[in-house]
């Protein structure tokens, strides 16, 4: 975008020569002086911090007939706005950054912006030029190119022409919560005790999947938004409507739902919440040739709550930018989950019990047959389920600080007791039949998770983490490889269950000798090494 050089008119003089001596740009960047003749940068740059930025051209120059009009010029974007200049006339011109509208922050970049998630590594401007008319519609001076004649007559003269470039001061003003929503999925016991008994012989038994889809579906943003780029200001909010304006100072408005709906799935946070349960239930058991047999029939997912409250500054600086600010950010809580798996099939694959599954089918459908002609029980099959339920809640800050890398405070830990229900369904109406894990005072599942959320400042890109470790999950059980089929009980436990979910009084005890075995699920993992971690924020 470089200046016209029309002959000038102002003078009538037609000199040959150059009539420019020099002018001076005066502004917040202090004062440049240009005079004819001189050769380097002629670039000034500007900050418009939000009511444009104000610079004087003044103008001497050299003409035959002794007018002061001459030389003459003009100040413009090469879009909407100019204005003249003349060596007559001294006035101030306020320049503003004029954004485009596809290089105007949107919501995703201003939240990525704050959470130092794919942060701005330069600013767009606005470019103005200092166009000077000399007599002879010279430009303000011809640069000597020292090149061969051919590459020299293929470029031509090269104008020094100055241009003033108005850099937005970028300011970010959040106060927004990201809402989850409750979802609770769970395959009953019935629909349990058909899977085994029709499904697990062709191999559809199914359990559940994390809902991924429907969690980030659920997921809402409230409160607003302001994004100040110099003169330029787009509000969020929830109801706005989406209005576009170019006018310095008044904002542009968007509705913050629709905006929002349209980035959900990109945002870090967004995807942590399901991310991690996945991470969890797949840490829970790490023997290849069983992993896929661990079935999920309990989910149970709390609605996480976060909100993000501060101000960032980001400026323009001979290196690059500079970021300044505090943004806080409370996650009461961040994740919130219980889940419920059947080891069973798990169980048998590892113990080698491969008649497990068949005899709990073929028990099950005598069952089945007396509930129909009317007797009691709501469940029939050996058991082998793990509960998990956890909770993180935090609150911290990341500080912004110029020439220097932000700083991330999270710290934040919870247990997550990793519990066995082993034939043992206290308070539930069970079906009679003993399991294949017949199981006493000594067999147990035993791990002690933990959640936690830990700031990683090991590598130059410093991002908060939710890891989940533990010291090694395992089971002591004690096996019959062998179901019993208490014929004789016609009736439910009715919640009258001993250790083994059998009916206390009357039992038919099986033929095989118990042998007591320790099963060990995943081994140990600390909290530097675990493999199961989301980046929350960075």
């Amino acid at each position: 975008m470089s200046c016209k050089h029309p002959a000038g008119v102002a003078c009538r003089c037609n000199l040959k020569g150059d009539c420019l001596v020099r002018y001076q740009i005066t502004s917040d960047a202090g004062l440049f002086e240009f005079k004819n003749g001189d050769v380097g940068t002629r670039t000034v740059k500007l900050v418009d911090k939000g009511e444009g930025t104000s610079v004087n051209i003044a103008i001497e120059g050299s003409c035959v007939n002794h007018l002061s009009s001459c030389p003459t010029g003009y100040l413009s974007d090469n879009i909407a706005y100019s204005e003249a200049l003349s060596a007559s006339q001294c006035k101030n011109h306020t320049l503003y950054y004029r954004a485009i509208p596809s290089e105007r922050m949107g919501l995703l970049g201003a939240i990525q912006n704050l959470l130092s998630e794919n942060k701005a590594t330069a600013l767009s401007h606005t470019r103005y030029k200092v166009c000077i008319t000399q007599c002879a519609g010279k430009p303000q001076a011809e640069q000597t190119l020292w090149l061969s004649p051919p590459i020299s007559y293929l470029l031509g003269p090269i104008p020094n022409d100055t241009f003033i470039d108005v850099y937005p001061q970028l300011t970010l003003k959040p106060k927004l919560t990201l809402a989850g929503k409750h979802i609770k999925k769970s395959i009953s016991d019935e629909d349990r005790h058909k899977a085994y008994q029709y499904k697990e012989s062709t191999g559809q038994l199914d359990g559940l999947s994390i809902p991924t889809k429907e969690i980030e579906k659920g997921f809402s943003l409230s409160g607003s938004l302001s994004i100040n780029e110099g003169s330029q200001i787009t509000q969020y909010g929830v109801g706005y409507t989406h209005t576009d304006s170019n006018i310095p100072g008044k904002p542009s408005t968007r509705d913050l739902d629709t905006e929002f709906e349209g980035i959900k799935k990109k945002m870090k946070l967004v995807k942590a919440a399901t991310q991690m349960v996945e991470q969890i239930q797949s840490g829970l058991y790490t023997e290849k040739a069983g992993k896929s047999e661990v079935k999920l029939y309990h989910f149970d997912f709390q609605p996480p709550s976060l909100s993000l409250e501060g101000e960032q500054t980001v400026n323009v600086a001979n290196n690059g930018l500079d970021v300044d600010g505090k943004v806080t950010l409370g996650l009461d809580p961040l994740i919130g989950f219980e889940l419920k798996l059947d080891m069973l099939m798990a169980a048998a694959m590892y113990f080698k019990l491969g008649n497990v599954a068949q005899t709990v089918r073929e028990k099950a459908a005598e069952l089945e047959q007396r509930v129909k002609e009317g007797k009691a029980g709501a469940y029939a099959g050996a058991e082998f389920d793990i509960t998990l339920k956890a909770a993180l809640s935090a609150k911290g800050s990341i500080q912004y600080t110029p020439q220097k890398a932000p700083t991330y405070d999270f710290e934040a830990e919870v247990e997550m007791p990793i519990k066995g229900d082993l034939n043992a369904r206290s308070g539930l109406r069970v079906w009679m039949m003993e399991g294949a894990f017949n199981v006493n005072v000594e067999s147990n599942v035993n791990a002690k998770g933990m959640l936690a959320l830990t700031t990683e400042t090991k590598d130059p890109n410093a991002r908060v983490e939710l890891v989940f470790y533990h010291g090694g999950i395992w089971a002591e059980v004690n096996i019959e490889k062998s179901l019993t089929f208490n014929g004789d009980k016609s009736d439910s436990s009715n919640g009258d269950v001993g250790l083994d979910g059998l009916q206390t009084k009357n039992k038919v005890q099986s033929d095989a000798i118990p042998q007591k075995h320790r099963w060990d699920w995943v081994d140990a993992m600390d909290k530097q090494h675990s493999p199961y971690r989301v980046t929350v924020i960075g």
